[in-house]
């Protein structure tokens, strides 16, 4: 399993290096363990999200859906609920949610792009441009696949070296 968060780093700084490390080892069985123990002084969602990454998803469900009756607007759980539902060949409806998450696939990405980018000029980093798709709801697709998407769409002109999305840059084309 490929993990893609961004906002992991935040946790793991939260937690320090041995957190890192375990995930850079993929041990995610003593990740489990140290989450767990982390989790009974500071009640988060990380421990949630070693029970992905450690493929037990009914436990992060478990967890998780707790967690997201306390804080049903918390992002970070939202998505490790979804991580936990997709791994499992389930969808969004598959949750009881108290306040359900907007999940965008690579056709909605795009069309949002398209909007952000039509009144400007000058292209825009790609990477500006993920993160703001970020910002919209739980993203159903990588960097790269949102790079391959825009340069296979002829509505978009992307420059860079197409083999490393942080080096490119994306307009409309006219």
């Amino acid at each position: 399993m490929e993990i893609d968060a961004p906002w992991l780093i935040l946790k793991i700084l939260r937690l320090g290096k041995p957190d890192y490390n375990l995930i850079e080892n993929s041990d995610y069985q003593k990740l489990v363990k140290l989450r767990e123990n982390y989790f009974k002084k500071n009640p988060d969602d990380i421990v949630g999200e070693a029970y992905v990454m450690n493929k037990e998803y009914e436990k992060a469900l478990k967890t998780m859906g707790t967690f997201h009756v306390r804080e049903p607007d918390f992002r970070d759980a939202h998505h490790v609920i979804l991580d936990a539902l997709f791994e499992q060949g389930k969808d969004v409806d598959d949750f009881d949610w108290v306040q359900r998450p907007e999940v965008i696939n690579i056709q909605e990405g795009k069309r949002i792009l398209t909007e952000k980018l039509k009144n400007k000029r000058k292209h825009s980093p790609f990477y500006e441009m993920y993160i703001h798709l970020m910002s919209t709801g739980y993203l159903k697709f990588t960097e790269q696949m949102l790079l391959d998407a825009l340069c296979s769409d002829d509505r978009f002109n992307v420059k860079g070296d197409k083999n490393a999305y942080y080096d490119c840059s994306v307009k409309l084309r006219k």
